[in-house]
Protein backbone atom coordinates (compact mmCIF):
# COMPACT_ATOMS: atom_id res chain seq x y z
CA UNK A 1 0.00 0.00 0.00
CA UNK A 2 0.95 3.47 -0.91
CA UNK A 3 1.60 6.07 1.85
CA UNK A 4 -0.08 8.97 1.35
CA UNK A 5 -2.66 11.88 3.16
CA UNK A 6 -6.18 12.50 2.74
CA UNK A 7 -8.61 14.43 3.98
CA UNK A 8 -11.76 13.26 5.84
CA UNK A 9 -14.89 15.14 5.69
CA UNK A 10 -16.05 13.60 8.88
CA UNK A 11 -14.23 11.45 11.04
CA UNK A 12 -15.73 9.65 13.99
CA UNK A 13 -13.15 8.85 16.70
CA UNK A 14 -14.13 6.71 19.58
CA UNK A 15 -11.27 6.65 22.13
CA UNK A 16 -13.20 8.93 24.32
CA UNK A 17 -15.73 5.84 25.21
CA UNK A 18 -18.54 7.96 22.80
CA UNK A 19 -18.30 9.13 19.44
CA UNK A 20 -16.33 12.30 18.91
CA UNK A 21 -16.96 13.82 15.30
CA UNK A 22 -14.19 15.94 14.23
CA UNK A 23 -14.63 17.66 10.37
CA UNK A 24 -11.51 17.82 8.08
CA UNK A 25 -9.13 14.95 9.49
CA UNK A 26 -5.92 14.37 7.87
CA UNK A 27 -5.80 10.47 7.05
CA UNK A 28 -2.47 9.04 6.16
CA UNK A 29 -2.18 5.64 4.82
CA UNK A 30 0.76 3.36 6.12
CA UNK A 31 1.64 0.13 5.35
CA UNK A 32 -0.45 -0.88 8.38
CA UNK A 33 -3.30 0.66 7.44
CA UNK A 34 -5.30 4.09 7.55
CA UNK A 35 -4.03 6.10 10.74
CA UNK A 36 -6.33 9.36 11.52
CA UNK A 37 -3.53 12.26 12.05
CA UNK A 38 -5.43 13.63 15.68
CA UNK A 39 -3.61 15.59 18.39
CA UNK A 40 -5.30 13.83 21.22
CA UNK A 41 -4.37 16.08 24.08
CA UNK A 42 -5.58 18.86 22.24
CA UNK A 43 -9.05 16.56 21.35
CA UNK A 44 -8.88 15.85 25.02
CA UNK A 45 -9.24 19.14 26.40
CA UNK A 46 -11.80 20.05 23.57
CA UNK A 47 -13.79 17.21 24.37
CA UNK A 48 -13.82 18.36 28.40
CA UNK A 49 -14.75 22.05 27.97
CA UNK A 50 -17.60 20.69 25.74
CA UNK A 51 -18.50 18.12 28.59
CA UNK A 52 -18.10 20.67 30.70
CA UNK A 53 -20.79 23.27 28.80
CA UNK A 54 -22.88 20.54 27.31
CA UNK A 55 -26.41 21.70 28.00
CA UNK A 56 -27.71 17.89 28.45
CA UNK A 57 -27.26 15.53 31.31
CA UNK A 58 -24.16 13.60 31.15
CA UNK A 59 -24.04 9.95 29.73
CA UNK A 60 -22.50 7.00 31.86
CA UNK A 61 -19.71 6.83 29.24
CA UNK A 62 -19.23 10.70 30.16
CA UNK A 63 -18.88 10.01 33.38
CA UNK A 64 -16.72 7.29 33.29
CA UNK A 65 -14.34 9.51 30.39
CA UNK A 66 -14.28 12.25 33.18
CA UNK A 67 -13.16 9.52 36.27
CA UNK A 68 -10.36 8.69 33.87
CA UNK A 69 -9.10 12.03 32.66
CA UNK A 70 -9.87 13.35 36.22
CA UNK A 71 -7.09 10.45 37.25
CA UNK A 72 -9.45 8.97 39.71
CA UNK A 73 -11.07 5.55 40.93
CA UNK A 74 -14.85 4.73 42.03
CA UNK A 75 -14.12 5.70 45.64
CA UNK A 76 -12.08 8.45 44.91
CA UNK A 77 -14.75 10.13 42.97
CA UNK A 78 -17.57 8.84 44.79
CA UNK A 79 -15.63 10.24 47.74
CA UNK A 80 -15.40 13.96 45.81
CA UNK A 81 -19.02 13.98 44.73
CA UNK A 82 -20.56 12.62 48.36
CA UNK A 83 -21.71 9.22 47.24
CA UNK A 84 -20.33 5.74 47.66
CA UNK A 85 -18.44 4.33 44.54
CA UNK A 86 -21.81 2.40 43.64
CA UNK A 87 -23.17 5.42 43.13
CA UNK A 88 -20.43 6.18 40.56
CA UNK A 89 -20.47 2.69 39.00
CA UNK A 90 -24.16 2.94 38.79
CA UNK A 91 -23.90 6.34 36.87
CA UNK A 92 -21.18 4.82 34.96
CA UNK A 93 -23.59 1.52 33.88
CA UNK A 94 -25.58 3.87 31.96
CA UNK A 95 -23.77 3.84 28.96
CA UNK A 96 -25.14 6.15 26.07
CA UNK A 97 -28.31 7.29 28.28
CA UNK A 98 -28.01 10.18 31.05
CA UNK A 99 -27.23 9.28 34.45
CA UNK A 100 -29.73 10.02 37.12
CA UNK A 101 -27.29 11.56 39.48
CA UNK A 102 -28.17 14.57 41.15
CA UNK A 103 -27.56 18.21 39.84
CA UNK A 104 -25.21 19.26 42.61
CA UNK A 105 -22.99 15.87 42.18
CA UNK A 106 -23.12 16.91 38.66
CA UNK A 107 -22.30 20.14 38.81
CA UNK A 108 -19.26 19.64 40.85
CA UNK A 109 -17.70 17.10 38.49
CA UNK A 110 -17.98 19.61 35.80
CA UNK A 111 -16.40 21.95 37.42
CA UNK A 112 -13.52 19.37 38.77
CA UNK A 113 -12.98 18.65 35.43
CA UNK A 114 -12.93 22.42 34.33
CA UNK A 115 -10.14 22.81 37.55
CA UNK A 116 -7.94 20.27 36.06
CA UNK A 117 -7.94 22.20 32.61
CA UNK A 118 -6.54 24.94 34.61
CA UNK A 119 -8.59 27.87 33.54
CA UNK A 120 -8.09 31.12 34.87
CA UNK A 121 -9.95 32.25 37.74
CA UNK A 122 -12.04 34.55 36.33
CA UNK A 123 -13.29 32.32 33.37
CA UNK A 124 -13.54 29.26 36.40
CA UNK A 125 -16.36 31.36 38.38
CA UNK A 126 -17.96 33.05 35.37
CA UNK A 127 -18.79 29.34 34.02
CA UNK A 128 -19.23 28.50 37.74
CA UNK A 129 -22.11 31.03 37.35
CA UNK A 130 -24.15 30.59 34.46
CA UNK A 131 -24.12 26.22 35.31
CA UNK A 132 -27.67 25.76 36.02
CA UNK A 133 -29.63 22.48 35.98
CA UNK A 134 -30.30 20.57 32.40
CA UNK A 135 -33.53 18.95 32.24
CA UNK A 136 -33.56 15.44 32.76
CA UNK A 137 -35.34 12.87 30.60
CA UNK A 138 -38.31 12.77 32.50
CA UNK A 139 -38.34 16.73 32.82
Amino acid sequence: MQTGVRIEKEFVDWGHLFPVTITSTKIRSTPFGEVAMINYPQLEAIVVRLLVEKPARLTGCEVHFARQYLGLTLQALGDALGVTHAAVKKWESKEHAATDMGWPAEKVLRLMLLDKLGVADKEFRAIHAVLRPVPTEDG
